[in-house]
């Protein structure tokens, strides 16, 4: 009957295995590091700088990129289990490449924010950083202006932040 005792450790080792897998399951495939927060609600971003058309270029980009992506619904502020808020520090712009003769090739445009997520029930700020988008365009302008390396800037800035989401 050795035989017997052999499929019974294989039942029960099988057993064991699926059993971790499945209580590992939500953890391993959800989106949301905070399983407890299903909602949030996005504050308008405060601006700090002189280009006044930022502040609701990034909180619309982040309403909309989170909006369908299953990674948190977005409600008003009453009910909502978690908020979004952020301050644009700087936007600046500075050359970036240079010819042999120190003549500008490029400019970049850097936009620096400072965001934090808030657990509404807990309390307490469950993370705050400091993100930078970038983008940058051509001196003759040929093929984009600043305007359009502004916004570019702010869409990789908006993809930042949702990565810092799933990240927890």
């Amino acid at each position: 009957m050795p035989g017997v005792n052999n499929n019974k450790i294989l039942c029960i080792v099988l057993i064991g295995i699926v059993l971790t897998t499945m209580s590992c399951w939500y953890y391993s495939f959800t989106e949301r590091p905070y399983p407890h927060i299903e909602n949030t609600f996005i504050e308008t971003f405060d601006n700090e700088t002189d280009r006044y058309d930022l502040g609701p270029l990034i909180t619309e980009g982040l309403i909309s990129k989170l909006q369908g992506s299953g990674l948190l619904k977005i409600i008003g502020r009453d009910g909502a289990q978690s908020i979004i808020s952020g301050t644009i520090r700087s936007c600046e712009r500075e050359a970036y490449t240079y010819t042999s003769g120190e003549v500008p090739v490029d400019f970049i445009v850097r936009v620096r924010t400072q965001v934090s997520f808030y657990d509404v029930k807990a309390g307490k700020t469950l993370w705050q950083t400091t993100l930078e988008g970038f983008a940058t365009y051509p001196a003759d302008e040929s093929t984009k202006d600043e305007a359009a390396a502004r916004d570019e800037a702010a869409a990789l800035l908006v993809e930042r932040i949702i990565d810092r989401l799933r990240e927890g």
